[in-house]
């Protein structure tokens, strides 16, 4: 399953052609269940593509394409609301893009307001058009790893990797990309930069793309036009094209559940905290006479198991399936570094045996075996956790 998360309407002005009616409906007959709506620099289709999309059953995620005005060059970002506060951020960046001096939007904004208004946003890099990719494509590896580690310090666990691929010449930018992302520890996503829906619908976004320049077609740069291939892709079509990243296809899913602001459902999350609570309560009245204490940690531990099943099933039911193997690659990753911790603790419990002494160091000692096993197997808490912590620091 695949979710498009880079799409342009008809107000991006000029340069997009479907409605954004149009777009929700496509998305809806193709069995997508979400879709996102990311226009350049403003958001006047926001409206009618989050009732469309609503009328038609498809999950609408409010997001914005954004120049950024950097000293090394000039791209884009894709930005994406992940709830109210991250929809409001969206708004006041657009609005100051609209109302810069130079009353020229496509000349982007420094990237100091649009960090200062990073919360409650995902940011993916930007694709061809992204300073990322910009960086890579001219072989400035230091630019470009400078640029992914300030992102990542803006956007910690927000920032996903983006990947295109247009054309058969693109897999080895997409391979140098991914490399990247993967030095980093930061994830990857697939996705498409829908201008139209059809193939035939190419002629008219060149048009566009030729009278927004005040250029003839004949002399009009490739930069300025989308790709031929930039239409409504399906699933199956994009499938073969990211054969080597599955996972960058599998994250579009992954966005998309964490936008429960695009959901628009706040009783659900109120319904599993109570069915949470009297499991616990239930739980420990029936576990604590025969375990003691042990059997409030054993409450707990059921309540939480039953609190995340019926999330992932409920999870499941509204993305139309969940990527399993990820899930189940996460969890094993975490049972692997707490039986490490595990073989270290027991190990020091051999030679220590004053509680007072042993609490501390074991501790200590296994949390920190605890961590770095988990970082060596892949995962991307610890880096998450430095950016927090820098970006703390900074602000």
């Amino acid at each position: 399953m695949f979710v498009h998360l880079h799409a342009h309407s008809n107000y991006s002005f000029l340069d997009g052609v479907p409605s954004p009616r149009a777009l929700a409906e496509r998305a809806a007959h193709l069995g997508m269940p979400a879709l996102a709506l990311t226009d350049h620099h403003g958001l006047t289709g926001a409206i009618e593509f989050y009732t469309t999309c609503r009328d038609v059953g498809v999950h609408p995620i409010l997001g914005l394409e954004i120049s950024v005005n950097h000293p090394w060059g000039l791209g884009n970002l894709i930005l994406l609301a992940k709830n109210l506060e991250g929809w409001g951020n969206l708004c006041r960046l657009s609005s100051l893009l609209q109302t810069a001096p130079h009353r020229d939007p496509a000349r982007g904004l420094p990237f100091e307001p649009i960090a200062q208004h990073a919360t409650g946003l995902i940011c993916l890099t930007g694709g061809p058009r992204g300073l990322l990719d910009t960086f890579i494509a001219r072989q400035q590896n230091a630019h470009a790893h400078t640029w992914l580690r300030q992102l990542a310090e803006t956007f910690p666990d927000h920032l996903y990797v983006e990947l295109q691929s247009h054309r058969p010449a693109d897999r080895e930018h997409v391979n140098a990309v991914a490399t990247l992302a993967g030095e980093h520890h930061l994830p990857l996503v697939a996705t498409h930069n829908v201008h139209f829906l059809a193939p035939e619908q190419a002629p008219l976004q060149r048009l566009l793309a030729s009278i927004r320049q005040n250029t003839p077609l004949k002399t009009l740069s490739p930069h300025h036009i989308a790709p031929e291939t930039a239409l409504f892709a399906t699933a199956e079509e994009l499938a073969p094209r990211f054969a080597a990243y599955p996972e960058a296809l599998a994250n579009t899913l992954e966005i998309a559940a964490r936008l429960f602001f695009a959901q628009h459902d706040t009783r659900t999350p109120m319904f599993i905290a109570l069915l949470w609570l009297i499991i616990n309560i239930s739980c420990a009245y029936w576990l604590v006479g025969p375990l003691g204490v042990g059997g409030l940690a054993l409450a707990s531990t059921v309540a939480f198991t039953v609190q995340s099943a019926v999330l992932l099933y409920l999870n499941h039911l509204r993305l139309d399936g969940l990527d399993w193997r990820d899930l189940a690659t996460g969890a094993g990753r975490i049972l692997l570094a707490a039986a490490g911790m595990g073989v270290v603790m027991w190990g020091i419990g051999r030679f220590l045996t004053a509680p007072l002494l042993f609490l501390p160091v074991a501790a200590a000692v296994g949390g920190l075996v605890y961590l770095l096993l988990h970082f060596l197997l892949g995962g991307r808490e610890i880096p998450t956790l430095v950016a927090l912590v820098r970006r703390h620091r900074r602000e």
